[in-house]
């Protein structure tokens, strides 16, 4: 196990140790990595090379980002979702089990703490830092309740693992296969249409229409909330600017070093 540091954060050759076919191109890649685990909270990310071992090739050249889905300090472990899109994903489902692959984390600000219940907004691809967040509160007292949208029950995955850590889950799906026909958005809305929301916080974490969607909402209603973006990026350090995010009050921020955690009021979704 090869470790260094870059810039401030962990350079580590981590260890294959499972790979899981969840269907309908989303995988569920389990890796060992102590330094990194041991140090991960809950929002942060991590670059990945996605290229194997004993690929002579460099392309693809840079590492790709990912949210951390869980993490297990005392194994040293770490899990990611992915789901197969691009020139990079493509790659990933022929890791194998034992072989390695470089990582640099954990990256970014992570979720920030909060005191009274907690609703989870996840659409698509954008769950996994709402799942660790979620386990990480697990067991502490609060109510959690996630809204969970995707285009079909098919791209919902990792159910179990919200309702074990005591989520109320509620779904949303597009073609209305599962829960709620529509945005999760939409079903959250009509939730506290009903019931209202008193001290919860409120973390959303998918699409960028959707985030818009979720950060006008929660702001009509006076709600605190937090987003965790996604951008395309090189370095993970702020310094190429690749992603750069514009804000409210004008300037642009970096979703790696600034982020990837927001307040929606920060943000300008336009």
């Amino acid at each position: 196990m090869q470790i260094k540091e870059e810039n401030g954060k962990c350079l580590e050759v981590a260890t294959v140790l499972e790979q899981v076919d969840l269907g309908s191109g989303y995988y569920l890649l389990i890796l060992r990595s102590p330094r990194i685990a041991a140090a991960t909270h809950a929002g942060q990310f991590l670059l990945m090379s996605v290229r194997r071992s004993d690929d002579a090739s460099s392309d693809p050249l840079l590492r790709r980002p990912f949210s951390i889905l869980g993490c297990g300090p005392a194994r040293g472990t770490l899990e990611l979702l992915y789901r197969v899109v691009g020139t990079g994903t493509r790659l990933m489902p022929r890791l194998e089990v034992g072989e390695e692959v470089s990582l640099v984390g954990p990256l970014g600000n992570g979720w920030p703490g909060t005191e009274g219940d907690v609703v989870l907004v996840a659409g698509g691809v954008g769950m996994p830092p709402l799942l660790y967040l979620a386990e990480e509160l697990s067991g502490d007292g609060r109510a959690m309740t996630l809204f969970y949208g995707a285009c079909s029950v098919s791209h919902l995955h990792l159910l179990d693992r919200f309702e074990q850590a005591g989520v109320d889950v509620r779904l949303a799906t597009d073609d209305g296969s599962a829960g709620h026909h529509g945005s999760c958005v939409h079903a959250l809305e009509k939730w506290l249409d009903k019931r209202g929301v008193q001290g919860a916080s409120f973390f959303g974490c998918g699409p960028h229409g959707m985030l818009a969607a979720f950060a006008k909402l929660t702001e009509q209603r006076g709600l605190r909330a937090f987003v965790s973006l996604e951008a395309p990026m090189a370095c993970g350090i702020g310094v190429c600017r690749g992603c750069a995010v514009p804000m409210r009050d004008g300037t642009y921020r970096m979703v790696c070093s600034d982020g990837p955690i927001f307040t929606t009021d920060e943000v300008s979704f336009e």
